[in-house]
């Protein structure tokens, strides 16, 4: 777990100089496109979709998929709270002073499961090839046809995931910068 950490720190680092050149309400705009909700309704819509095709390397990597999916979602769902709750508004700029601010352990937990996450996704991706492979091989046109909608599935979570997870990274980072120097850190 260590390594993943110093991996996403450092990955958070070169993502934080980024971030000067884009400040947070491109950011903010950016997490409400309507290209990113569609994005998330296809990628709900395929989940929910997603079968067995009775090949065991596609069916691990479909079901890494759908965990990847989960698991994005949820910081997906965490984000916008923790936004308003270190600005002091929603991401729609209305004003909610009623919230306690996050504490810097909080957004490390956060960026801690980015950075498993990304882990996760770059696991999956190494699997991406063998499990092409593995369609390649099979002969039965009906199995094909499950292989192949399962094969699209994991590639289209991946690429979709590759995005969410720099835009999830950059709003964790542009968030923990305006905490510290609002604590003065």
């Amino acid at each position: 777990m260590k390594k993943v950490s110093l991996l996403f720190l450092t990955f958070l680092t070169l993502v934080c100089v980024n971030v000067k050149a884009q400040d947070l309400a491109q950011l903010v705009s950016d997490f409400k496109s309507s290209t990113r909700l569609n994005n998330i309704k296809q990628m709900e819509t395929a989940k929910k979709s997603a079968q067995d095709c009775g090949i065991k390397s596609l069916d691990q990597l479909a079901s890494s998929s759908t965990n990847i999916l989960e698991s994005l979602f949820a910081v997906s769902d965490t984000i916008p709270s923790v936004y308003t709750r270190v600005l002091g508004e929603t991401m729609d700029g209305l004003a909610n002073d009623d919230v306690q601010k996050p504490s810097v352990d909080e957004l490390e937990s956060l960026s801690n499961q980015i950075a498993a996450n990304s882990q996760v996704i770059a696991d999956a991706s190494k699997n991406l090839d063998s499990a092409t492979e593995d369609v390649s091989k099979i002969r039965n046109p009906l199995q094909v046809k499950k292989a192949t909608e399962s094969l699209n599935y994991s590639k289209n979570t991946l690429k979709y995931a590759k995005d969410e997870i720099a835009l999830q990274t950059k709003m964790v980072a542009a968030l923990s910068k305006q905490l510290k120097s609002d604590v003065g850190l």
